[in-house]
């Protein structure tokens, strides 16, 4: 026997039972022994039809031996990617015996904290790398695995004399199994009980997991440790953990399940590319050139998935030493304050040159929010947790972390850092090149305070934009983890679906828009600032004249309720010298906001320029698109020129390097772009860097750009950075008649798509603004979850002549769900809608019928 190996051509694949290892066994072609010093034995064989060497084990149950075992078998064949294939007990009713599941994460369950009788999760978790769960994607729709099945051709999925669902028999040509791409759950106890006190553990927990098994967070864990390897997690379920487990052995769905399981990991392994050296890990959008424009989303999705960075890539840290304590605590603490500058000042100072002061959070139009005060209590709790904000785009999470800091800072003890994500995204030019921040640095950084007293306070800025790729989620886990292990208080912000990411270990707080007590604070403080002087003059006065059709519920109060769109709709009053007017929606907003600052700029109001603005819609879309296409909200000055001026692999665009320069200073000297840390250029809000991508892909592409984004969200489905963008793009097509036909085509493609959480609800809220689409919501409102009925809900009634009496039958519908938070929303939706058309809205819900009476 051989007692050592090194080959790049391998595959480590690890079971734990015997018929599992036969399972695997059966698909290697001359497997031969070998030896590991320590002891263990492996078999290596050949896949056949690939270069792939697979090396064999059998390591028994446990995640701590799997570890080990993991951990011994990468250092001896220095595999391009490790798999664990085994059976599994399922945890979802819709999953069948003999179903194969694809781990998208992994849950280590079993840690937590027990306190007075109680105990509290604290779980670890590694998501799977984006390459194998776009492979994995890629084989359950070809069906193809079902050629591997060893037991005949697709169909043939049951035991002799048994049922998949019944334990009947089950005849020839039976449906093949479903394969489900869920998290699973990985424990050190076999679970067989519908209704134990783990059982119940899982579901307050761990709700999305589809599987519970006791090998894969100790493989997960260890391919991490070894610069983040790739690691596939294949379960055939066999069993239901509900207390029939040992009938379900006896029936044979052991070896069945190992089977499926085996055939679909092979298939997937099939498919993985050789490692062609290192990699720079890409943020979740497209690269490939496309007609038109370069670099971007709108490319033609292939037929089969491209073919993923293969090589491992490396801890941020890795290619930079981390920075001393000293040194990175005075970069982060000047990165902190400049960052705090930027956030306090909202807006860009007045052409005219004029003394008066700059628009400033600090100046008047900060509103204190309810969250702050439960903000402080949690961070200094006797046993603190990071706490994760939620808000939609828009809500002022930005704004929030400056109040806070602006609090923490007031207290002796406390030394604060704001921390703004983007700082930590590698740049997208190649792996050598280091983030502008790395995580090294924050931990170090931060720590580093402790030595002069103070305690380290990060608050961390739009943590979402680490959430659309493996690699930087998995840097912002580690980053958690290190800041928590030093003893820095943490809080971070982000959108809620990519918030979703991180399943647990996080005091949660969501951010919602500004309520009916801080709306009239914030209308005083933005009349003050932006129009003294216009009627009325009067704060009372001032705040019924957008009160009142708040409280009617007319479109207006959207824009009321949005901090960032309550200031935008102030800022274009100061420019007709008037009292904003309560005749204006959200989509109406952001047009205006456009006419004023990127077709011309009307900050000039009352006073005369030698010669008219320069419009700059074209190359402000060009920008917002190759940010896009980059997977940044922001990039420095010189690389932006380079993509604008000669974008490698497309068309240049239409501009001379001195014109983009020239462009550039006139969109920050308007305010539509800020200037960033270290030379970088971002849009003013994020929610206007979406809506300019979205009207550059519309000028640049027209119909086309909708079906592509929607091609590329089905095969990326959790790209939420593009996704924001599709529904800007689908909101502006819909707004132009023109645009009807491909925006429903669109939408309908949208809703029949099967795994795509965000084109459903995109879907749901494209198709809620625009009734005049002419889409039937109804089918889409069947099936969808609670997040998205509720988004239904809430954003239905807000539209501009609303047709009352189609939507009353549909919130009915909703209302029927029986879910508590979703009938608050149907409850809204009824208030506002009686505010338009209080007979229809009685006649459909009688009197009490609305409260369950």
């Amino acid at each position: 026997m051989d007692s050592t190996g090194q080959h790049s051509d391998s595959l480590v694949v690890l079971t734990a039972l015997d018929v599992e290892y036969a399972a695997v066994r059966a698909h290697l072609v001359d497997p031969r022994p070998q030896l590991h010093p320590s002891g263990t034995l492996f078999e290596v064989g050949r896949l056949d039809g690939t270069p792939w060497r697979v090396a064999l084990a059998e390591i028994g149950d446990g995640n701590q031996g799997a570890a080990v075992l993991t951990e011994r078998a990468i250092a001896m064949f220095q595999p391009r990617a490790v798999a664990f294939v085994g059976v599994a007990g399922a945890l979802k009713d819709d999953i069948e015996l003999g179903d194969v599941v694809v781990a998208t994460h992994v849950y280590a369950y079993h840690g937590g904290k027990d306190e007075e009788g109680e105990f509290h999760s604290r779980p670890r978790v590694w998501p799977v790398r984006q390459e194998l769960d776009q492979l994995a994607r890629y084989i359950r729709r070809s069906g193809s695995w079902t050629g591997l099945l060893p037991e005949g051709p697709p169909g043939t999925s049951c035991p002799p004399g048994t049922s998949r669902q019944t334990g009947g028999s089950c005849p020839p040509g039976a449906s093949r199994p479903a394969v489900h791409l869920k998290p699973v759950a990985a424990g050190e106890v076999v679970l067989n009980s519908a209704d134990s006190p783990l059982r119940r553990q899982l579901r307050r927990n761990y709700q999305d997991a589809a599987a519970i098994e006791m090998e894969g967070a100790g493989v997960a864990q260890a391919a991490h440790l070894n610069a983040a390897l790739p690691a596939l997690i294949v379960r055939g379920i066999s069993d239901r953990a509900d207390g029939k487990k040992y009938d379900a052995d006896a029936e044979g769905w052991q070896s069945l399940a190992a089977r499926h399981a085996a055939a679909f990991a092979f298939a997937v392994l099939r498919e993985l590319p050789p490692a062609r050296g290192p990699a720079p890990p890409g943020p979740g959008t497209p690269t490939g050139p496309v007609p038109g424009f370069p670099q971007g989303p709108t490319a033609p999705v292939p037929d089969h998935p491209a073919s993923p960075p293969p090589a491992p890539v490396r801890h941020p840290d890795a290619e930079t030493p981390p920075d001393t304590g000293p040194a990175a605590h005075r970069q982060l603490l000047r990165w902190a304050r400049r960052f705090a500058d930027d956030l306090d000042l909202v807006d860009s100072p007045r052409p005219d040159g004029g003394t008066a002061s700059p628009p400033q959070l600090s100046g008047g139009l900060y509103v204190r929010r309810a969250i702050q005060d439960r903000l402080v209590e949690a961070l200094y709790d006797g046993d603190p947790k990071a706490v994760l904000v939620t808000g939609d785009a828009g809500n002022g999470k930005s704004s929030l972390l400056w109040g806070l800091a602006r609090d923490l800072t007031a207290l002796e003890d406390a030394e604060v850092f704001l921390v703004n994500a983007a700082w930590l995204l590698r740049p997208p030019s190649g792996a050598s090149a280091a983030p502008m921040l790395t995580p090294g640095a924050v931990v170090s950084g931060a720590t580093h305070a402790r030595t002069h007293g103070r305690t380290p306070v990060v608050l961390l800025d739009t943590a979402d934009l680490l959430l659309h790729d493996d690699y930087h989620e998995m840097a912002l886990l580690d980053l958690c983890e290190d800041l928590a292990a030093a003893g820095v208080r943490l809080v971070l912000t982000s959108r809620p679906e990519e918030a979703n990411r991180l399943r647990t270990g996080f005091v949660r707080m969501s951010l919602g828009p500004y309520d009916d007590s801080e709306i009239p604070h914030a209308i005083r403080g933005h009349a003050a600032f932006y129009c003294p002087d216009a009627v009325p003059r009067d704060d009372e006065a001032r705040v019924r004249r957008l009160m009142e059709p708040v409280a009617r519920g007319l479109p207006v109060r959207e824009v009321c309720r949005s901090p960032l769109q309550l200031r935008l709709l102030f800022e274009l009053a100061r420019d007709d010298g008037a009292f904003p007017s309560a005749e204006i929606d959200a989509t109406g907003l952001y047009r205006r906001y456009w006419d004023h600052r990127v077709v011309t700029d009307r900050r000039h109001h009352g006073h005369q320029r030698a010669t008219a603005p320069e419009d700059l819609s074209s190359v402000t879309g060009a920008i917002a698109v190759v940010l896009m296409s980059a997977g940044r909200t922001e990039l420095s000055r010189e690389d932006l020129i380079e993509r604008l001026t000669s974008p490698p692999g497309g068309p240049s665009w239409p501009y001379e390097p001195a014109r983009v320069r020239t462009s550039l200073e006139l969109l920050i000297d308007r305010g539509v772009l800020a200037r960033g840390a270290s030379d970088g250029i971002h849009f003013f809000h994020q929610t206007l860097f979406e809506y300019a991508a979205a009207r550059g892909l519309l000028h640049l592409t027209g119909a086309q750009a909708p079906l592509s984004l929607c091609a590329w969200i089905g095969s990326h489905p959790r790209d939420f950075f593009v996704g924001a963008i599709l529904e800007q793009l689908l909101m502006l097509a819909a707004a132009s008649e023109r645009y009807h036909d491909p925006v429903r085509d669109t939408l309908m493609r949208m809703a029949a798509h099967e795994d795509a959480m965000i084109l459903h609800t995109v879907a749901v809220a494209v198709a809620a603004r625009n009734p005049a689409v002419g889409v039937p919501v109804e089918p889409l409102l069947a099936t969808a979850p609670h997040g998205v009925a509720r988004r239904y809900a809430v954003l239905a009634p807000t539209v501009r002549d609303t047709d009352v009496d189609a939507l009353l039958p549909r919130l009915r519908g909703l209302w029927e769900r029986k879910e508590p938070s979703l009938e608050e929303a149907v409850l809204e939706a009824l208030e506002r809608l009686a505010a338009q058309d209080s007979l229809a809205v009685h006649a459909a819900w009688p009197s009490g019928a609305a409260y369950g009476n």
